[in-house]
């Protein structure tokens, strides 16, 4: 295991939970993979979470190219590597059309209805929410210390104090995916898991004539899911938390007035809902952001700067219609990913892989929504 530590800038000490540490595995028998991904054992394909909703991938420092090859991503099913090359075509859903390549910028003024909405949301708030929240999802007590949400980090760099990184990692980048609640109110609920999707890729920069790396950059982006750009544009959570915010009356009265917001045409569900927080993958020289119930989302990452462009919704070439695993695994021979995906949550969060079988544990337990909500 690689340890390289680096000392952040004074002017980000009060980002300190972006944690400034590059790990790999370096002792594999027949090293890194040519695509720059962390060789994998074929005893063992399975890729293990480094921490709880968070995964990491070594990603190649090609920029992503305008045509990708099609990916097949099916329930347990998938297209060899080698029929996939030949095969070239869109993978950006219509419906991200508008939220492809979108840019920062300054909010407008809200509609009227949209205000109308907002106050009705406050209003839930102040006489609706009991008076003191559950530890569990209490924002006070959840989004604080080292979970406490940063704003977004333009490309930064950072002296080494010591160590180096191996240069057969050259060109890469460290990607941790994680929610960060772009708005948050502290009377609200709100759980862990609900926070919008922020990547912090800090790419490995090769030195310019050494083996050694040149000083690593920092940088933080959030995912511009379309959950993202309709609250940055209302400038306060338009969608109830997926995880915390549907309880009892005040999630019943959050859910009529969402469903007002769709019926005024200001949410658009067909565009999804998806926070994209959960994990991050490469496949086919793409890299994606997943959340299981939504499509994934596919990004292009600066290989310089690590800044990331959220290129949009990805439904593989019309495969998918619903959302699957955060956790597809990818065959370290074949290149194939398996994914698999439910219409009843069953409350089934992972799964594995062999040589020859697909792994799931049997679960006895299902999700009721309507059940979830008298809670």
């Amino acid at each position: 295991m690689v340890v390289l530590p680096v000392e952040v800038p004074s002017e980000l000490l009060s980002l300190q939970n972006i944690q400034p540490l590059i790990t790999t595995d370096t002792t594999g028998a027949e090293g890194p993979s040519s695509t720059g991904n962390t060789s994998i054992d074929p005893l063992h394909p399975v890729i293990e979470e480094a921490t709880q909703n968070i995964m990491a991938n070594i990603i190649p420092a090609t920029p992503a190219p305008t045509d990708i090859a099609q990916p097949a991503t099916t329930a347990i099913q998938s297209t060899p590597a080698s029929r996939l090359l030949k095969r070239r075509a869109s993978y950006i859903s219509p419906a991200a059309t508008a939220l492809a390549g979108a840019q920062p910028r300054r909010a407008s003024a809200p509609s009227l209805p949209v205000m109308i909405y907002n106050e009705l949301d406050k209003a839930i708030d102040r006489f609706l929410d009991p008076p003191e929240l559950r530890p569990l999802v209490d924002p006070k007590r959840v989004l604080s210390g080292n979970f406490a949400p940063v704003p977004e980090l333009p490309p930064t760099r950072c002296r080494v104090v010591r160590g180096s990184i191996p240069p057969c990692l050259a060109g890469g980048a460290y990607i941790r995916n994680g929610p960060n609640p772009q708005h948050h109110l502290p009377g609200r609920t709100y759980h862990l898991f609900d926070g919008d999707g922020m990547l912090h890729p800090p790419p490995l920069l090769p030195a310019p004539s050494s083996t050694l790396f040149s000083d690593p950059v920092l940088c933080s982006s959030y995912v511009h899911t379309n959950k993202y750009l309709l609250e940055r544009e209302a400038r306060l959570p338009v969608f109830p938390n997926y995880f915390a915010g549907l309880q009892g009356v005040a999630g019943l009265a959050r859910a009529l007035v969402m469903t007002a917001r769709s019926l005024t045409g200001q949410i658009n569900m067909s565009r999804g809902f998806g926070l994209a927080n959960t994990s991050v993958i490469l496949f086919m020289e793409c890299t994606y952001a997943l959340w299981e119930s939504d499509l994934p989302y596919a990004v292009r990452i600066n290989p310089s700067t690590g800044e990331v462009t959220t290129l949009g919704r990805s439904d593989f070439d019309d495969q998918l219609t619903i959302g699957m695993t955060a956790h597809p695994k990818k065959d370290p021979v074949t290149g194939e990913l398996f994914a698999f995906r439910y219409i009843q949550s069953s409350v089934m969060h992972d799964f594995a892989i062999t040589e020859r079988y697909a792994i799931f544990p049997e679960r006895q337990l299902i999700m009721k929504p309507t059940e979830y909500k008298k809670s």
